[in-house]
């Protein structure tokens, strides 16, 4: 029996030091592995004030509300730099960086391409709300407004 608990710890050791992350020599953490080139060291990016869970509580589009009764909620995950999520039928998906005065810009705006009867037009009105976002406001430590020229969304923090 001893054998076999020291086979076991010995594998476990084994396992512990091929981790997915490594120190890196300026201090930085890096991610070794997956679409990273051998030899290179991807960034991670820091945590940012908006990271976390989120479902969309209100929507509004050049002054009106978009309603979203009997609907599924919209989900967005922000998370280091990339945000993705779920529309009313679509997934999507970008990257995001913040800067100055509460500035919120997004890259590379992916989304599905799947077509739900009756949501098309009220998922094209939320997805050009959120691609165009410009700016944020934090709503306290449980929501987040997402400002772009033509309205906005204001989205509740999952906890």
């Amino acid at each position: 029996m001893k054998f076999f608990w020291t086979v076991l710890c010995a594998c476990l050791l084994v396992a512990c030091q091929s981790s997915d992350s490594t120190e890196g020599g300026n201090g930085t953490t890096v991610k070794k592995g997956a679409g990273v080139p051998q030899g290179e060291a991807k960034e991670v990016l820091p945590v940012t004030e908006i990271d976390g869970s989120y479902e969309l509580v209100s929507a509004e589009l050049d002054g009106k509300e978009i309603k979203l009764r009997g609907e599924k909620k919209m989900t967005f995950s922000l998370e280091r730099g990339k945000l993705n999520g779920k529309s009313l039928c679509n997934g999507y998906s970008a990257g995001y960086a913040l800067g100055e005065n509460n500035t919120l810009t997004l890259s590379e705006f992916t989304k599905g391409r799947r077509i739900c009867a009756g949501k098309m037009g009220k998922e094209d009105n939320l997805l050009s709300l959120l691609e165009n976002a410009g700016s944020y406001e934090l709503l306290g430590a449980t929501a987040l407004k997402v400002n772009s020229e033509k309205g906005n969304l204001v989205l509740r923090k999952l906890l």
